[in-house]
């Protein structure tokens, strides 16, 4: 039987979807990695529906525990989500910041200096 579709709008977090369907999970764990959960239940979820139907609340529990099994196991550091790059950032004065800002976008009517 599958979920029904007036209760899965109302699920807005990864908390909320742990909870729902009765996931253990420690909250420092989601907090870090919320985003990478609900990613992974989501291709989880399609890669089941693409073989084996529509799942049933069995199958959303066990796709669910196996997302986030797979973020609390995952070595630190390793893979990005959302394919963010990392950057380096630099130490830069706020002088430095606000000349530059003011030489882009000089203000109407102000002298340049």
């Amino acid at each position: 039987m599958p979920i029904p579709k007036r209760i899965l709008p109302g699920l807005v977090s990864a908390e909320d979807f742990l909870e729902y369907f009765g996931v253990d999970y420690d909250p420092e764990v989601v907090r870090v990695a919320r985003i990478q959960i609900l990613k992974r239940f989501h291709d989880h979820l399609e890669a089941y529906r693409t073989g084996e139907g529509e799942p049933g609340p069995d199958d959303y529990q066990r796709l669910l525990t196996r997302a986030y099994e797979e973020c609390l196991h995952r070595p630190a550091g390793s893979g990005r989500a959302l394919g963010v790059p990392r950057r380096i950032i630099a130490e830069v004065p706020v002088a430095d910041l606000m000349a530059d800002l003011a030489a882009r976008n000089p203000r109407p009517g102000r002298a340049e200096g």
